[in-house]
């Protein structure tokens, strides 16, 4: 017999039964299953994950005051505010990212109205958050504003307008000028991904531009401050020679404001956090994985969406022998979602359960395992503070060293306002979820680890609170043949799954169980027909686009294992966790004669040596030379280049290198 205490709840195991002592509320002193915690008590209002100091590795916020500016700064960011609280000035990554100050604009009678700040002071101030209040007059009337500014160098804006009487707009939006350079790419919530380009279209909920380093991301909850919902022209993008606009647009024609007019959302430049240190640390396959994610089992655990256990002793046996092995143990679980067998949604389902009611049925070829509907959840006060605590217990009492969260995304469903229907996105309180559970994660243990599978929906104000994103798997079926780069181009590389522009390690999933690939490039086939294990070379032709871009990987669905050990072999006998990357994009002084057929990376070790990954991303075999500054990657000793796994000499002349790279994939140097 085994007692799993959790506060005032307790939970006996009996044979793998789990004996419920008590199904109701009970007289103090009576033990409490904790699967099934009574409404009102234990965590209901808990304050696990609230705390006054940001959890590692962020920062404090601070707020400056100098001769009337103020200026909001975190980690890596500093946010200069103007008028209506608004950034006139941001500095990411050490760059300036705005060309010009973001602005409320307003046309009215063919003029444009200027804003006349009247208020603005400081109502709250802590090492986790800064909160402004002001408010600004025009010919439009008089607007209150609120701008709360969070450690992760997230600022929230609450606009409040009161419009003057029979006041109209010709046109009235939100302006977000961010220079060219620092807007290349372009990432969309859900999967629009690629190279910045002209835009009109409907009313995009969310949205980052940046660049390989840094970027900007903006998302509001609905579009009811629109005039109209359901336009195909509130939103556009203006890339220009020196300046890209972005811009939410509320009313393009004579509108009469109402009143009040409320707007909020949020606004987020990135990197949000520094991971460098722990880019390549983290493995969870292959050679040295040092991470075990360990998969929903019937016989373990009652429920497909948290591991709560049958047998408490059991389950400690699975952590125990993962750390036998030196790796983590985490295991799978949901935030936003919940079995509806467990005892607590059905307790809470009237408060829980979303309007669309969107579920994933019993039938699930996976999640069917379990015989139960997975609903995803209204993500209410009581519902946060549930799966917090409940998160919490678990990981405490189990030895967990994290957990693997699916569906780490903001789910929609539509409400109708003012008689018309348009969707919502709970943006804010999924992101107060996942707050609260990495805060909790990081004061249990530093080294906790909150794995969040996100594909294809990565927002960043959410993945903030992540250690690691994964991301790749798509709907390929149809799509995805023996080439990636025909799914997945460069530029959306750069833009989605590269992780330096956000601050969070980016792995990628493969999906070859799914591709259609002729014989030659299978190792073993499903009984459906489908890939079960692609070849080596078509596993390095992956491999190869993550070294290109400096993202690791989760080698599943259908990677070859050798390929693994050849690639995971090579990186730790080389010691890449240390390495400086050299991108193919902004390396043309360290590796010249790179061509629309050849890119090139590199990386290069504190003392010298280096790796130079050179990938061909057609479909014929390519012969280029390529001048490389071996003095830039090479070690003490005298330059000496081989093939990093066949160890065979490459023949440089001090300068220039000729090579043959085969189609759809790389060549990879070790510099020495």
């Amino acid at each position: 017999m085994s007692r799993l205490s959790a506060g005032l709840l307790i939970v006996v195991v009996l044979a793998s039964t789990v004996v419920v002592l008590c199904a109701e509320p009970a007289p103090p002193g009576s033990p409490l299953n904790p699967f099934d915690p009574p409404p009102g008590t234990a965590w209901l209002g808990n304050e696990l994950g609230l705390s006054e100091t940001p959890p590692p590795p962020f920062e404090p916020v601070r707020l400056q005051e100098s001769q009337g500016s103020l200026t909001v700064t975190c980690w890596g960011r500093r946010y200069e505010l103007g008028v209506l609280g608004l950034p006139r000035r941001i500095i990411s990554a050490g760059e300036p990212i705005l060309a010009q100050p973001i602005e409320l604009r307003v046309v009215s009678d063919g003029e444009e109205l200027l804003w006349q700040q009247t208020s603005c002071r400081v109502t709250e101030r802590s090492p986790v958050k800064v909160q402004l209040k002001g408010a600004a007059n025009s010919a439009l009337g008089r607007l209150r504003w609120t701008c709360t500014a969070e450690y992760d160098g997230l600022l929230r804006y609450d606009f409040i307008l009161h419009p003057a009487a029979g006041a109209t707009v010709d046109n009235f939006e939100i302006v977000f000028p961010l220079k060219q350079e620092c807007a290349s790419f372009y990432y969309f919530a859900p999967g629009g991904r690629g190279a910045t380009h002209q835009m009109l279209s409907g009313w995009w909920h969310q949205w980052w531009l940046g660049n390989e380093e840094q970027g900007l991301e903006a998302f509001c909850e609905t579009e009811e401050a629109a005039n109209s919902a359901g336009r195909r022209d509130c939103f556009r993008v203006e890339s220009g020679e020196q300046v890209t606009n972005v811009v939410w647009n509320f009313a393009n024609e004579t509108w009469q404001v109402r009143d009040p007019w409320r707007f909020t959302f949020g606004l987020l430049a990135t990197p949000v956090k520094d991971s460098t240190a722990k880019w390549h640390r983290y493995r969870a396959g292959g050679p040295g994985r040092n991470v075990n994610i360990y998969w929903p089992q019937t016989s373990v655990q009652p429920f497909y969406t948290h591991p709560i256990p049958n047998d408490v002793d059991q389950f400690r046996t699975l952590v125990a022998a993962a750390h036998a092995e030196g790796e983590k143990f985490i295991p799978y679980s949901m935030l936003t979602q919940i079995s509806g067998s467990t005892p607590a949604w059905q307790a809470h389902e009237a408060e829980w359960l979303r309007p669309d009611k969107w579920h994933i049925g019993a039938d699930h070829p996976d999640t069917g395992r379990f015989g139960a509907v997975i609903y995803a959840a209204r993500p209410t006060q009581s519902f946060i503070d549930y799966i917090v605590w409940q998160n919490y217990h678990l990981v405490k009492e189990l030895g967990l060293d994290g957990i693997y969260v699916d569906y780490s995304m903001t789910q929609f469903w539509n409400k109708t306002r003012r008689g018309q229907r348009m969707r919502y996105w709970p943006f804010f309180r999924v992101r107060e979820l996942f707050k609260r559970v990495y805060t909790m994660l990081k004061d249990l243990n530093p080294d906790n680890l909150l794995i969040a599978h996100m594909s294809p929906h990565l927002e960043p104000h959410l993945i903030a609170f992540t250690d690691i994103y994964l991301d790749g798997e798509g709907n390929w079926v149809g799509q995805l043949g023996d080439n990636y780069l025909e799914v997945i181009p460069l530029e959306a590389m750069r833009a989605e799954f590269m992780g330096h522009q956000y601050g969070v390690i980016p792995w990628f999933l493969p999906q070859w169980y799914g591709a259609t690939l002729e014989d030659q490039d299978v190792a073993k086939f499903q009984d459906n027909g489908k890939p079960a294990q692609v070849t080596i070379e078509k596993s390095h032709h992956l491999f190869g686009l993550g070294l290109l871009h400096d993202f690791g990987f989760w080698p599943i669905c259908g990677t070859n294992p050798e390929a693994s050990e050849q690639y995971y072999g090579i990186l730790d006998e080389f010691g890449i966790g240390d390495a400086q990357f050299f991108g193919y994009w902004d390396n043309a002084g360290l590796i010249g004669g790179q061509t629309e057929a050849i890119k090139a990376s590199a990386y290069r070790k504190p003392d010298g040596g280096g790796l130079v990954c050179v990938y061909n991303v057609t479909r014929e075999a390519q012969k280029p030379t390529l001048r490389v500054d071996w003095q830039r990657l090479q070690g003490q000793d005298p330059l000496t280049v081989v093939d990093a796994y066949t160890k065979e000499p490459v023949v440089t002349d001090g300068q220039n290198v000729a090579l043959e790279v085969p189609p759809l994939n790389y060549r990879l140097l070790w510099v020495r």
